[in-house]
This record gives structure tokens, sequence and C-alpha cells, in this order.
């Protein structure tokens, strides 16, 4: 997928910003879930692993449906859980 207008846009922070690699790319739009499954066999196990532990949001708002389907021009951001307070 080349440009975010026929994809979804996936911003990695903290944690998920080191396992992936990078700060953020562009992969094809579909369900949450087959967008974390698309990524793990990607960017790995590690990375997996943080995002399932994760606050995800669609366009600033929480998912809490991993079936939500995600269209083109979405943006998808993972979020680790952060330590302090």
């Amino acid at each position: 997928i080349g440009s975010q207008a026929n994809g979804v846009q996936v911003r990695f922070w903290a944690g998920a910003k080191s396992a992936a690699g990078q700060a953020e790319m562009v992969v094809s739009p579909g369900s949450a879930r087959q967008i974390l499954d698309s990524l793990r066999s990607e960017l790995g196990e590690s990375f997996h692993t943080i995002a399932t532990s994760s606050s995800l949001l669609v366009d600033g708002g929480a998912l809490h449906d991993l079936d939500q389907l995600l269209l083109p021009g979405s943006t998808l951001e993972v979020l680790p859980p952060f330590a302090g307070g």
C-alpha cells in the first residue's frame, strides 16, 4: 500500500514504536483483528505481545471491538501501557 488514502495508517507509540522499528506505516484496510494479525506476521512476536496489551485508538477514539472494520483513510494508534502516574 503506497498512500494513506488507500490504506489504514498505523501509528506506534513508546514500546510499540521500538518493537515495530518505525513510528508509523500504512497497511491494507480490514478489521482491527486482521490488521493486528498482519502486523504480527510482518513485525514479529515481540511486537504482537506489546500490541495485545496496548490501548488501541481509531481516529482518536478508543477501539473496543477488534472486529471493527477500519476503512481506507483511518488511523489506528497502538499505545502501550505507560509506567508512572
